[in-house]
């Protein structure tokens, strides 16, 4: 079995940026592409240790299309593909964890509700904001049952707190993984 992690972002396209916000008792500063690329090689790390191929769709710091994730993981005919993101608001008070899966795709939908309850399970710290439909571009043009995760929000003080903890990482991590052994178990 193979799977492709997609760490959001990356290299010319940093996604969402908190800056230090000293003034509202903020002195962190997050990365979406960073911090989702820490969360994917964790997650790739507890699939490879459950027995699971894992690849991710990207180096650190490097740019890849959109289309560019989808032809990787097409091209690797991976039984479930992943992409990991850091949510951002205008609103400093929206806060939780998200699952995404392409509207009308059954077996994504499994994948993201499998996913979505594992990392709960792992961080129930963070506000369960539920597992939805959207119109993404990776979970639409991948040929395998895909799903799109947002790990909190870097613009919420408490979840950017979260998700600089490289514990609470790691729980993320195994939610993922959990979610996805579950899936590919037929669990």
């Amino acid at each position: 079995m193979r799977i492709v992690l997609d760490p959001g972002h990356g290299g010319k396209d940093p996604g969402a940026i908190d800056p230090v916000q000293p003034w509202q008792g903020d002195m962190l500063v997050t990365r979406e592409d960073e911090i989702a690329y820490d969360i994917a090689l964790r997650t790739r790390q507890c699939l490879e240790r459950a027995g699971y191929t894992a690849y991710l769709s990207r180096s650190p710091n490097q740019f890849v299309s959109l289309q560019g994730r989808c032809d990787f993981a097409n091209r690797m005919q991976a039984d479930a593909f992943i992409s990991i993101h850091i949510n951002a608001a205008s609103n400093p008070e929206a806060s939780g964890i998200e699952t995404f899966s392409y509207p009308g795709a059954i077996r994504g939908a499994r994948l993201r509700d499998l996913v979505h309850n594992g990392i709960m399970r792992m961080a129930p710290e963070f506000r369960d904001r539920g597992a939805k439909e959207a119109k993404h571009y990776v979970t639409h043009y991948t040929k395998m049952p895909a799903c799109l995760v947002e790990c909190g929000f870097c613009t919420n003080l408490e979840d950017e707190k979260s998700i600089h903890d490289p514990g609470v990482r790691a729980r993320i991590a195994q939610g993922i993984a959990n979610g996805v052994v579950m899936f590919l178990g037929g669990g």
